[in-house]
């Protein structure tokens, strides 16, 4: 694409030199006509040139179109050819560069989810910028699984106080829907903001066209709490928000309910960590399988049933170390919609996305 626009910027050049070629020779000759016939034949050499330079244009154009459409495609094809999978994972595979996410200056990627809607897509959203100086940014980026493009944005009509992390699941506790939920929990120069906005996912993610949604289009759950900067988000099969503190109560899983925020446990992990608390973290789409990220490991948990998690996330044993090759700033991760891969990406300047695909089944 950017050959294309450089090339139609040279074409460009060349048809102002022209046409001023031809201004100069028009006053130059005003009160001359013996050089008439030359002058014909420079508008007609223009004419031309305009005619080709609009044809090459359209093809131009037509090429593009059916490369966006094969970019859909290939994401449809995506969605037919994933099948879920179920029972607890044996390992999982080393990382394999997916593609960059396209971020710079102090503008960084703070967590990231796998739409529930459109198999193949993943949303991202920005953290707070780290400065006064520096413009905050509301967007939901989302780009193609399987090669990190962009495919458009969803603007929202809120503040972006420190957005900490991102989670896709159902919209209510019915289970019912498929819907984004953003944490703006971070601790960004003052306390946080202790809210969490839930979007519904667009019916239609056409590429390129970006949308915008409006404060009567976005839920605001807010919640009292002590906490003082949750960094990771997750949300069950059954729409139930969870969040993990990373200043109070290090390891402590808490859940978002009546308006405020209640400890239910403190998760066991199977190493200790120089860190006090995990930066990111997901739960699969089927609610089974429970990942956790900190800034150099990844663990596993498997969860029958969502009464057992508990039990499980207590109990250390029943704990996986993933393979995590450590990333600079790492704070996000997330499951794919199938549960057959998990996504990492740092929080940098056009940093890679990384995925680590299941070895096995059972």
């Amino acid at each position: 694409m950017e050959r294309c626009v450089s090339w139609l910027m040279l074409v460009m050049l060349q048809l102002f030199s022209t046409v001023n070629s031809a201004g100069d020779a028009s006053y130059s000759t005003e009160m001359d006509f013996s050089g008439s016939g030359d002058m014909n034949d420079a508008f007609s050499a223009q004419y031309t040139f305009l005619n080709d330079l609009a044809k090459e244009i359209k093809h131009l154009e037509e090429k593009l179109a059916e490369k966006l459409e094969q970019k859909a495609e290939e994401g449809h094809n995506d969605a037919k050819n994933t099948k879920p999978f179920h029972g607890k994972a044996k390992g999982f595979s080393e990382r394999k560069y997916v593609g960059s996410i396209p971020s710079s200056g102090k503008i960084l990627t703070s967590g990231i989810c796998a739409s529930r809607q459109h198999p193949g897509i993943v949303y991202t959203v920005i953290g707070a910028p780290k400065d006064s100086d520096s413009s905050y940014d509301s967007n939901i980026y989302a780009y193609y699984a399987s090669n990190a493009s962009l495919v458009t944005k969803i603007n929202l009509d809120v503040i972006n106080v420190d957005w900490e992390d991102i989670a896709c699941g159902p919209c209510d506790t019915s289970g019912l829907g498929h819907c984004i939920y953003i944490s703006d929990t971070g601790y960004n120069r003052k306390r946080p903001a202790n809210l969490i906005y839930k979007i519904q996912e667009p019916q239609e993610m056409l590429p390129g066209r970006e949308q915008s949604l409006g404060e009567d289009e976005i839920e605001v759950i807010g919640f009292e709490t002590d906490l003082e900067n949750c960094r990771a988000l997750m949300v069950s099969p059954r729409g139930r928000l969870f969040l993990m503190d990373a200043l109070v109560k290090p390891g402590g899983f808490h859940e978002v309910v009546d308006g405020e925020t209640k400890h239910l446990f403190d998760v066991a992990f199977p190493k200790e960590s120089e860190y006090d608390a995990p930066c990111a973290g997901d739960i699969s789409a089927d609610g089974k399988e429970f990942i956790l990220k900190f800034q150099e490991d990844v663990f596993y948990w498997y969860v029958e049933n969502e009464e057992d998690m508990e039990s499980v996330l207590t109990d250390s044993e029943q704990a996986l170390v993933l393979p995590y090759f450590e990333e600079s700033n790492g704070k996000s991760i997330a499951w794919s919609l199938d549960g057959a891969s998990y996504f990492t990406v740092s929080a940098g300047e056009n940093e890679p996305l990384f995925r680590y695909d299941r070895l096995s089944q059972t």
